[in-house]
């Protein structure tokens, strides 16, 4: 894990700091895209970012809720997104509501 420096931030405080963000961060969108009944990877990219702006029209911080990282499978390394609570709603909301699954899900965050 790398730690952006800060010269005017101990080292400490950076590191607590970001394992808080990573704390946050606890779901895989490889796994929300089974759940959502979501077959084609180029779909979930486009969900996430278009959660991704909706994160960054409303000046919350995206390092904080998202985070791009790899996961290993039968041909090698695929990249994935990990995903914080919010990310999840974010994420769902900006599904297609066409799809049963997610329309239900979407539902599920309203109730």
């Amino acid at each position: 894990m790398l730690i952006p420096y800060n010269p005017y931030e101990p080292a400490f405080n950076q590191w607590r700091r970001r394992a808080r963000q990573l704390n946050n961060i606890r779901y895989y969108a490889s796994d929300m895209m089974e759940y959502l009944g979501i077959k084609e990877e180029q779909e979930i990219n486009s969900v996430v970012e278009r959660a991704l702006k909706a994160c960054a029209a409303m000046d919350i911080p995206i390092e904080e809720n998202f985070m791009c990282v790899y996961r290993s499978g039968g041909t090698g390394l695929i990249p994935d997104w990990k995903l914080s609570s919010l990310a999840c709603y974010l994420v769902t909301i900006n599904g297609d509501p066409a799809n049963p699954k997610i329309a239900r899900a979407q539902l599920f965050f309203v109730l």
